[in-house]
């Protein structure tokens, strides 16, 4: 997931070409990325764009435009008709006038759907990163079950600790978002939302939604506990119980034939038994 400053200063985002005739594909990247595709990318070739640079001059829109330039060229579709499939989504419009320009004999065609509907069939490869990436996920909520054990730590001790479990897993530092939330906190559906310099006090409710990407798979996880491992009052089990009704009611819907409304329809019937409004 490109963050940080070598993305500010590069003119466009990573991208890739792929021949529908053969196996020859292309990945775009900026050198700030080079390094990292260079040691993680699964693609034949890499060709690097400019960039920042301290010690000369560079122009990184041109830079970039040449490598697009480059990858199509090597790619057979220069003076050629063809069609090139696109993720319209993705194309900034410097690309489509160098298209129009320097290929005009290519049809472009929006493969956003084709390529949204291949994403969701996964390989026996993506399935294992999925796994590995829920595992971080879990240590995550691991680390949160022990750190709500005795109250008077604050949201961001907490999550320092929470984050070092987690890059340590995964063996090195990796994108997280999401909220940890404490106290009053915790009624409010406002994500991310934390963590912030508050200390927790004996029996509050500690609620926290995480997500993190390891290569290149997310997982995301959310999880409620109470400080002191005292018991709940009257007020947090009432929506304890009504969140486990409502998500296990949307489960029992989720079987073949029937539509993700129908799941919907569920847990918003299991929550107006509580007197509850589904919350998003």
């Amino acid at each position: 997931m490109p963050v940080g400053a070598h993305v500010e200063l590069a003119y466009g985002m990573p991208a890739a070409l792929f021949s529908a005739r053969d196996d020859a594909n292309w990945l775009i990247v900026s050198d700030g990325a080079a390094p990292v595709a260079r040691e993680e990318s699964r693609l034949s070739e890499l060709l690097v764009f400019d960039g920042f640079d301290s010690f000369r001059p560079t122009d990184s829109g041109a830079s970039y435009l040449e490598q697009i330039e480059a990858a199509l060229r090597q790619g057979g579709l220069a003076g050629t008709e063809g069609t090139l499939g696109v993720e319209v989504r993705f194309v900034p419009l410097t690309i489509k006038e160098l298209l129009t320009e320097k290929f005009p004999r290519l049809r472009l065609v929006d493969i956003g759907h084709a390529m949204q509907q291949a994403r969701l069939i996964k390989t026996e490869r993506e399935i294992n990163l999925l796994r590995r990436a829920a595992h971080v996920g879990d240590v995550a909520h691991e680390a949160l079950a022990d750190l709500v054990t005795q109250p008077g730590r604050t949201e961001f001790e907490m999550w320092g600790e929470i984050t070092a479990r987690m890059y340590r897993t995964a063996g090195r530092d990796i994108p997280i978002s999401g909220e940890l939330v404490t106290g009053p906190r915790t009624s409010q559906v406002e994500y991310p939302n934390g963590p912030r310099e508050r200390a927790t006090e004996l029996g509050d409710a500690v609620l926290m939604d995480i997500s993190g990407r390891v290569g290149g798979y997310w997982f995301d996880c959310t999880n409620t506990h109470v400080v002191g491992h005292v018991e709940p009052g009257a007020h947090q089990k009432k929506f304890a119980k009504a969140s486990q009704a409502a998500c296990e009611a949307a489960m029992s819907a989720l079987r073949p034939g029937t539509r993700a409304c129908d799941a919907w329809t569920a847990a918003e019937a299991a929550f107006k038994k509580y007197s509850l409004p589904v919350a998003h």
